[in-house]
């Protein structure tokens, strides 16, 4: 149990820990988490800190409280404490301290009328903060500071993070030296599991790796291994020191590029042999992978893997599409139940000839998919940051190409993961394909794969400003995002672009992979009021980009009269509760899947220290509102909604109308 701090004068709080040599190093970013943040100016520990001298009339509040280690309850020193307000530290008062030895911290002169965070940072724990759930990741809570106000007892429960270690040997026993392991987590998302593309290391002179910075979950650990092919016309690239990549010539027009894959034994009896893909215990196959569950601290040792040589073969057959479409396209060779992951899960790749044909090298038996793309898209999920340098191991390019990659924010569909995406080749992928092909025991030739154009959804945008509020100087500045309804993470989050002389009321996404698509409008303070294509609703419909590749004349009505949703959440004595979650979906359980990752309908927020609440996301309609402590993990389920909705309160949000609603704590769901 967390032990709560002595109530003090304010005077007595007023304090910051003496610096250390390695506290001056942490803060001023030598062995900081990397985030940032500016240095923070620390005092002797019972004076008062630099820059908390008294500030304007105005800055009346306080704000206090103490760090403490999540699992033993101990406070922790030394821990640097972010006061700020969006994202910012707040002028006119020391936005950043340093926990004393009872791990107590103290923000004084703070201007009221607002709404602020704390987060905090501590070399050896995941970065944390007054959270909802007292977990890493989790959605800040709120703190409210009204005129002379002293918000104290601030509890903040620090994690360690968990770790994976084990070395990796060959089929000697030998160590395997610089290739890199990676973990995959496990989600669940709309009711069934997927995987995401976890953290990297690379294996040192003993074999050996470690995998840190992960938060409790169910993980896959893996050796990747690419069996990287290109013709042997294409120069070779350089990378750091003018080196060139390392090659093998393995076939006459054909060469096998090495990079951090386990590099192949020489062959046997005639046959080319490879170190196929491995999961830990044991096995090229993903379903038969074993899963690790891991806790918060754990560390788990003796996770070993040992690689072992298999006969390969040769893929190879011609790619049918337009010319300019074909020369120079990257074929990716999937291997079954790894297809929605992205860069370093192929077992092969291979350049495409100008003339369409392509050969994938060094093969192990399987099942597989040829992906044909220019951009690479995968759910990911990053190390928790610990207060100190992250790992620098990454997948290199495949050869010959330049790229670049970005990601998103947490997605509201799946909180805590990101969706990357890898371009090279243009920025765009007009055509697109798939193709099966299984590798039995022989070479396999003659493959076919057929280019299919991307499709294109455009239309125009119809404002209906809310009669209540004063007109905006300026129209909004609007764009289109397309949200994968079943949560494919291939499909991307295409986006719309918008040429330098067109209307600012009208859209255009091009090449949108097949799939179906809800219709997102990204413009805070405006709602998707309705959608029409060709005489039809779209509102609740996802688009069908594989039934047609021209989604033109949509026509998008947006408001910037949004409902409001707003309440105080109580727990079972009636007092507010701070730091609840509050968790809003539809009762209609159609609406409990292909919601995509960026829903419309289901949001989640946190209460305030007063226990306040309140959203203006939220389209009209019909919704459940509940509010938890500790809400289940994973709660965009199925499974879940049917679990809440019986304890939820009903509420019917209208156009332009505020909602009031007090709610009770819910627990045992």
């Amino acid at each position: 149990m967390t032990p709560r701090p002595a109530h003090l004068g304010l005077l007595g709080l007023l304090f910051v820990c003496a610096a250390t040599d390695a506290a001056r190093a942490q803060v001023s970013g030598q062995s900081g988490s990397g985030s940032g943040r500016p240095p923070v100016q620390t005092t002797p520990q019972g004076s008062v800190p630099q820059g908390a001298a008294p500030s304007p009339a105005a800055a009346t509040g306080a704000v206090s409280g103490v760090v403490t280690d999540a699992t033993t309850g101990a406070p922790l020193s030394g821990a640097l404490v972010y006061l700020s307000n969006r994202g910012r530290s707040i002028a006119g008062t020391q936005g950043r301290q340093l926990t004393d030895t009872k791990g107590r911290f103290a923000f004084v002169n703070v201007p009221p009328g607002t709404t602020y965070t704390v987060t905090t940072s501590r070399s050896g724990y995941l970065d944390g903060g007054f959270l909802v759930n007292d977990a890493p990741g989790s959605s800040p809570a709120n703190i409210t500071v009204n005129d002379n106000q002293w918000v104290r007892d601030v509890k903040v429960a620090m994690w360690r993070p968990g770790a994976i270690e084990g070395v990796v040997v060959d089929e000697s026993g030998e160590p395997v030296v610089g290739v890199l392991v990676r973990v995959l987590p496990r989600l669940r998302l709309q009711g069934r599991d997927e995987l995401a593309a976890g953290p990297l290391a690379l294996t040192d002179d003993r074999g050996a790796f470690r995998l840190g910075g992960l938060g409790p979950g169910k993980y896959l650990v893996e050796v990747p291994s690419v069996q990287a092919s290109m013709p042997t016309s294409t120069p070779l690239t350089t990378g750091r020191g003018g080196a060139a990549d390392a090659a093998l010539e393995l076939d006459a027009g054909t060469r096998l590029v090495l990079g951090r894959s386990p590099p192949p034994p020489p062959p046997l009896n005639g046959r080319s042999l490879a170190y196929p893909p491995l999961f830990y215990p044991g096995t090229p196959a993903v379903e038969q992978a074993g899963v690790i569950d891991l806790q918060y601290g754990e560390d788990r040792t003796g996770v070993d893997l040992h690689l072992e040589p298999v006969a390969t073969f040769r893929v190879s057959g011609r790619v049918d599409g337009p010319p300019d479409a074909v020369s120079g396209l990257l074929l990716r060779l999937l291997p079954a139940g790894l297809e929605s992951l992205g860069q370093g899960s192929e077992a092969a790749t291979a350049s495409v000839d100008a003339d369409g044909r392509f050969t994938f090298l060094n093969v192990p038996a399987g099942s597989y998919t040829i992906d044909a793309t220019h951009r690479m898209n995968e759910l990911t999920t990053a190390p928790f940051s610990m207060g100190g340098p992250g790992s620098s191991a990454m997948f290199p390019m495949p050869p010959g190409r330049q790229g670049y990659g970005r990601s998103s924010r947490s997605l509201d569909g799946a909180p805590g993961v990101s969706l990357s995406t890898t371009s090279f080749g243009g920025q765009d992928a007009p055509y697109t394909a798939r193709a099966a092909v299984v590798v039995a025991g022989a070479d396999v030739a003659s493959v076919t794969v057929t280019l299919r154009p991307g499709a294109t959804l455009g239309g125009t945008f119809v404002i209906e400003r809310d009669p209540n509020q004063p007109a905006p100087e300026s129209p909004p500045r609007l764009s289109v995002l397309l949200d994968p309804a079943g949560g494919s993470p291939a499909l991307g989050l295409p986006q719309s672009t918008r040429g330098p002389d067109a209307p600012p009321d009208e859209f255009v996404v091009p090449g949108l992979l097949p799939g179906e698509y809800w219709l997102r409008v990204l413009s805070p303070g405006w709602l998707v009021k309705s959608v029409r294509w060709k005489d039809k609703d779209y509102t609740a419909t996802p688009f069908d980009a594989a039934a047609t590749t021209d989604i033109s004349g949509v026509v998008v009505t947006v408001t910037n009269a949004v409902p409001t949703l707003a309440g105080v959440v109580h727990d079972r004595d009636g007092a507010p509760s701070s730091g609840a979650t509050v968790l809003v979906f539809p009762p209609d359980r159609a609406q409990w899947t292909n919601f995509g990752f960026v829903p419309a309908r289901i949001k989640s927020t946190a209460s305030s220290n007063d226990g306040a609440f309140s959203l203006a996301t939220l389209p009209a309609g019909d919704y459940c509102v509940i509010a938890m402590t500790t809400p289940p993990a994973g709660w965009q389920d199925p499974d879940v909604f049917a679990r809440l909705e019986p304890a939820a309160t009903r509420v019917t949000l209208a156009w332009g109308q505020p909602t009031a609603v007090d709610l009770t704590i819910v627990t045992g769901r």
